[in-house]
């Protein structure tokens, strides 16, 4: 490697020392203090500028650089490729990165003095803002696709900042289910390009209805970040989170990383008209929503996010018209703009009484006289006033779809009415060892038999059926048991398929057995304590267990994630694996494992929210936990992250 290339990757991965230290110190709740953590942010953010000029200087006589790390995994036909990319537009994207995050540094500094939850706040964003530096530099999905779910996480995790409020609490739910469903687009987009070119960049294009069918799933992987319709209305209630959060992701970067990821992978999607007819009939659409929505919101924060939705359609109308350049720097421009109207937002009522300029614009503007055009003009006027009110019924509309998959739910779970009720009182662990045990044995006949076991169609159809009626059934489930043994038992029907896939789908397969059952253990063994406790075994209120157990929280948390596959753990490897595995065996296996998937996490979150967050129940007294049981999390943990990198080169 030359020092170019190893500049760039010294540039792209420099956050994770700090991610790892700052996130050790919140879990072994290290007293660390305001002062020394702003040094420490300060030294990471300088350190960065530094890399970034270097690099840029030395690359400048190169139109692009790649640099090829080797692969992560690689086994098989199986190549999990980390391939960073040095052009304009990393280039360009990278510098806004860290000049916003720098701004938004300062800013939060003085903006969570003192707060409770100031550790865990920087925590989250300097993870995101690796995950921004992975995405910009990225040279191929895989490694994209890793980046994009951090942030996707960050996200979340953000919107529940202030925890103890019901809505932030319920907005979280609704971030993460189209987070998690547009994800699923993405990933299944990404796996079917990995498995028809192999070893891919940015530049290889699919032709024909495959390359048609995988260009659309990219596309459509981009509406819930960009707030792009039907998936609008979660971001104007993701800005509960702190302000500066708020900036970041819904004002400046994370908003943006659709019209990002267009233009990034260009080549592998613009040669479909198609496409292009698509994504510009949905921008121009989400575009008119949000205008015509956003003049109706009575706050600052909501008026600025269906403002930044307006903007973004019209950077990916742009997108798809060919304007690349022109886009990128609409891109820029609108921000950095937009970021520092949020952080104004706070002071915007004393800017209102300070400001003659803002009066004027209200005493010119005309409110009060009527309308151009006569009554019906104004009548119409009237009636798309309340239907942008009514957020144009969207609500209601998503609001059927749930309950029709509560109905197919009740209705898919009326044959098996006569089996008891999962409680408290009920033998889990034997319950959870019953599922294993078979899952077990299956692994053991595949590697003494042989994967390739020619198993009927039917009976993986029916294997996959199974995983979906019970992700359903975890998605609507009551109660928290009900919901929690619908996901294991869904993720064990997966491990099955997985065994009798092929070679890659097995060594997947084994990698989950090695952790979902540690995760699904240790999330078992607190739900037990909790309702032991005295807490509510319903999931139809929120309970807010954090604010009594914050080491409990941050664990639960962790592990919620690595069963939903955190990148960068054995779970994220191993699910990999495993839809690139049964992806060989049918385009449709592929789509039923990505979409259990996404309601299996849906449903891990669920759980968590319902527990954790929202107002205490003070009538709950929970045990703290054992020192030992805590060391024990924590060495399983450690062996979770270390181990997905054992497997470098293997």
């Amino acid at each position: 490697m030359s020092m170019l290339d190893c500049g760039i990757a010294f540039f792209c991965f420099l956050p994770m020392p700090w991610v790892i230290a700052i996130g050790l110190a919140a879990l072994l709740q290290s007293p660390v203090s305001e002062f020394f953590l702003k040094r420490l942010l300060f030294i990471q953010t300088i350190a960065l500028f530094v890399a970034w000029t270097w690099v840029s200087v030395q690359g400048g006589r190169n139109p692009a650089s790649s640099v090829d790390l080797g692969s992560w995994v690689s086994f098989k036909e199986y190549h999990f490729e980390i391939r960073l990319i040095w052009d304009d537009l990393s280039r360009a994207h990278s510098f806004l990165v860290l000049f916003l995050f720098s701004v938004i540094l300062r800013f939060s500094f003085e903006y969570l003095h003192r707060d409770p939850g100031f550790l865990r706040f920087f925590f989250l964003l300097t993870v995101t803002l690796q995950g921004m530096l992975v995405i910009s530099l990225a040279g191929n999905l895989d490694l994209l696709v890793a980046g994009w779910e951090w942030v996707g996480i960050c996200s979340v995790s953000l919107i529940a900042f202030f925890g103890r409020t019901l809505r932030s609490a319920a907005n979280s739910i609704r971030a993460m289910i189209s987070y998690r469903i547009c994800d699923a687009s993405l990933l299944l987009g990404t796996i079917g390009f990995h498995h028809e070119l192999g070893a891919y960049g940015f530049n290889d294009a699919l032709h024909g209805a495959k390359g048609s069918l995988y260009g659309f799933l990219i596309v459509c992987g981009i509406f819930a970040k960009s707030a792009q319709l039907p998936f609008t209305n979660w971001i104007f209630r993701a800005v509960e989170g702190p302000t500066s959060s708020s900036a970041i992701f819904y004002g400046a970067l994370s908003i943006h990383l659709g019209p990002f990821l267009l233009l990034r992978t260009w080549d592998m999607w613009a040669g479909h008209i198609e496409l292009r007819l698509f994504l510009g009939c949905i921008a121009s659409l989400t575009a008119v929503y949000a205008t015509l929505v956003g003049r109706t919101r009575p706050d600052a924060k909501t008026g600025l996010a269906f403002a930044s939705v307006t903007q973004v359609s019209l950077i990916i109308l742009e997108v798809t018209l060919g304007f690349r350049t022109f886009a990128l720097v609409h891109l820029m421009a609108h921000a950095v703009f937009r970021a520092s109207q949020f952080l104004r937002s706070n002071s915007l009522l004393a800017d209102f009484q300070d400001n003659s300029e803002y009066r004027n614009v209200v005493t010119l503007s005309g409110a009060g006289e009527r309308g151009w055009g006569g009554p019906r003009v104004d009548h119409l006027r009237e009636r798309l006033y309340v239907f942008s009110v009514d957020l144009f019924y969207l609500d209601q509309l998503q609001l059927r779809i749930v309950r029709s998959l509560e109905s197919l739910s009740s209705y898919l779970r009326a044959p098996f009415s006569w089996l008891p009720e999962i409680s408290v009182s009920s033998p889990v662990y034997w319950i959870l060892f019953a599922i294993y045990l078979p899952i077990l044995a299956c692994g053991v006949i595949a590697w003494r038999v042989g994967w390739d076991v020619p198993i009927p169609r039917w009976g993986m159809d029916g294997i996959l059926f199974g995983a979906v009626f019970l992700s359903i059934q975890s998605f609507t489930a009551k109660r928290a048991f009900e919901s929690f043994f619908a996901v294991v038992g869904s993720q064990a029907l997966v491990l099955v398929a997985g065994f009798f896939g092929n070679e890659d789908a097995f060594i997947g397969g084994v990698l989950l057995l090695g952790v979902m059952p540690v995760a699904q253990v240790y999330l078992l063994v607190f739900l037990r304590s909790w309702f032991r406790s005295g807490g509510s075994e319903r999931l139809d209120g929120f309970q807010g267990a954090a604010s009594l157990m914050r080491d409990e929280s941050k664990y639960f948390i962790l592990w919620v994630w690595i069963a939903s596959g955190l990148p960068g753990s054995l779970a994220f490897v191993g699910e990999d694996l495993l839809f690139h595995g049964l992806h060989e065996k049918g385009v449709y296996l592929a789509l039923v494992l990505v979409s259990v998937m996404c309601l299996n996490g849906i449903a891990y979150y669920r759980i968590y929210a319902r527990i954790f967050l929202g107002p205490l129940d003070e009538s709950v007294l929970p045990r703290p936990m054992h020192p030992g049981f805590r060391a024990a999390l924590l060495t399983c943990l450690l062996a979770v992250f270390l181990g997905a990198w054992m497997l470098r080169g293997t």
